[in-house]
């Protein structure tokens, strides 16, 4: 199942049989800017860094007479690649509803009309349904998390004023409108809500705790940040440590640490798929698409376009963290939402 590569458009120029199943392209002799391809049998995924980092593209059999025509930027560089193994001799497929992208028996419900009360941050975990309005009034959704199934019995308020917040399983983290952080801890079916909000040190933008409360955070000068020590254990955890790299937004999931740079561009924290550890990761991996919004959970990524379009990252799992490609999700039969943000800590 060898895939071929060539210096020039059109399979021709210099040209090399790679048969391994995972390659270092320097390592294996190839000099050469890949401009076109041959694949013959199983998928082979294409890497801009070696030891197969950075996400570039996925070929399936077939003649690639100029890569340039799939997306891949004309300056990238294939610095590694590897075979996908699955064996295709019985291959499966699902089908959905062409129109919403799901089975029709389990349609997008509103859980709180913006007729009615606008809203500006929700946030779903396994400690419930949360939300914060346009006034900054926190809302929990009575009935949900702490193994409740379905979508909720009542909105109740919630003391205190926040402007964004993020649910793990047993915590709720949360920002107010001078940056302050707070966490609200001790949630359980008992109590659902809580009992109060705890203040703690730092300065942030946005936060986002994970099912196992590891917790990260940006601040306004697009610095990440890391909570030391926070776990389900220890919610609060115990300092603020500042990470490499500049990210506008971030979530944290049982998908990993994602994240969008100030350009819109899709960050992935590597090693971080299922949250190994204290979460930490190894270093950032540019992904392809554009985004302003992403959510990490158990199910994928999910992500929101600049023109308000919901995506969905397939392909995702242990040995290919990063997924394959973005999927447009369509969630309206007459007339598409238009998304302003997905969350899922799950």
């Amino acid at each position: 199942m060898p895939l071929t590569v060539y210096s020039e458009a059109g399979c021709n120029g210099t040209s090399k049989v790679l048969k391994d199943s995972e390659v270092n392209l320097a390592k294996a002799g190839v000099k050469f800017t890949i401009q076109s391809a041959v694949v013959d049998g199983n998928p082979w995924i294409l890497y801009t860094e070696e030891r197969y980092q950075g996400f570039l593209a996925i070929l399936e059999e077939g003649r690639y007479e100029d890569l340039s025509v799939l997306g891949v930027p004309a300056d990238s560089k294939v610095s590694s690649v590897k075979l996908k193994k699955e064996s295709l001799g019985n291959p499966q497929i699902t089908l959905f509803n062409t129109a919403t992208f799901t089975d029709e028996s389990i349609p997008w419900t509103v859980l709180l009309d913006s007729t009615a009360s606008k809203i500006k941050c929700i946030s779903a975990g396994g400690a419930g349904v949360w939300a914060v309005k346009q006034d900054y009034t926190v809302m929990y959704n009575e009935g949900t998390g702490h193994g409740a199934d379905g979508p909720g019995s009542a909105w109740t308020s919630v003391m205190g004023k926040m402007r964004q917040i993020s649910v793990g399983s047993q915590v709720v983290w949360g920002v107010n409108t001078a940056d302050e952080v707070f966490v609200r801890v001790g949630l359980s079916a008992d109590e659902p809500r809580g009992k109060e909000w705890t203040k703690i040190d730092g300065n942030m933008k946005t936060v986002s705790v994970g099912p196992n409360g590891v917790c990260w955070a940006v601040d306004k000068k697009d610095t990440v940040w890391r909570r030391l020590g926070a776990k389900d254990s220890n919610p609060i955890g115990t300092k603020w440590q500042s990470v490499t790299g500049r990210l506008s937004h971030i979530s944290v999931g049982g998908s990993g640490v994602w994240g969008i740079s100030p350009k819109n561009e899709v960050m992935y924290r590597d090693q971080t798929y299922g949250l190994p550890g204290d979460g930490e990761g190894s270093g950032w991996t540019k992904v392809d698409g554009m985004l302003v919004s992403v959510c990490s959970s158990n199910d994928g990524v999910w992500g929101v376009s600049a023109n308000g379009e919901l995506w969905f990252r397939a392909g995702l799992d242990q040995g290919n963290p990063m997924g394959f490609n973005w999927f447009k999700v369509r969630t309206g039969a007459e007339k598409n939402i238009e998304w302003k943000m997905v969350n899922l800590s799950l």
